[in-house]
């Protein structure tokens, strides 16, 4: 059997996929942190309002007062909905933007060694089949440009994805001012 795709051809296509999977993981576990990092803000500034919300309540004396404090609850509680709703927003344009750069790179250099491999290979087949290597050459740059397509789908489906969260973050502001005004 002819070693057309040797060791040395294919050793080559395997660090690139480690090092995309490695630089994959640490996109996904530093998003998680930054996720638990909102969420543990979140949660302290609940604590930090029921207590204050707590000590309110005991200072309320009659009906006037609890209506006065029922508002300032809502004002608070809509504020920090508001704060946690832009912080998200945040979280996932730039995750959204992180993500699709480091696709991007990778299967670019995926593409790369794939390209440079088979060109490495077809330059070991002998002359006599140069239609098999058209053929194969052809094949492999229009599986390159089906790569660019499916990067530029992500692309687009992201700019979906943050049209969606923006505009709830607009509903959630708006809600938040409505309820100011009652």
């Amino acid at each position: 059997m002819s070693k057309i795709l040797a060791a040395e051809h294919v050793s080559h296509l395997t660090q690139p996929t480690l090092d995309a999977s490695l630089r994959l993981a640490d996109f996904y576990f530093g998003n998680v942190r930054r996720l638990v990092d909102l969420q543990v803000s979140a949660a302290k500034h609940l604590y930090v309002d029921t207590v204050e919300n707590f000590k309110k309540l005991n200072e309320v004396r009659d009906t006037e007062d609890f209506g006065t404090l029922r508002g300032g609850y809502t004002e608070v509680a809509t504020k920090r909905v508001a704060e946690f709703a832009n912080g998200f927003q945040e979280l996932l344009k730039e995750g959204r933007s992180e993500f699709v750069h480091l696709v991007d790179k990778g299967l670019a250099e995926y593409t790369r060694n794939i390209v440079g491999a088979v060109e490495k290979a077809l330059d070991k087949v002998p002359s006599r089949a140069e239609g098999v290597i058209s053929a194969l050459k052809a094949s492999v740059h229009a599986a390159s440009a089906s790569v660019d397509s499916v990067s530029k789908a992500v692309k687009n489906a992201g700019n979906y994805v943050d049209a969606g969260v923006e505009a709830a973050v607009g509903a959630t502001t708006s809600a938040v001012a409505a309820t100011k005004r009652k």
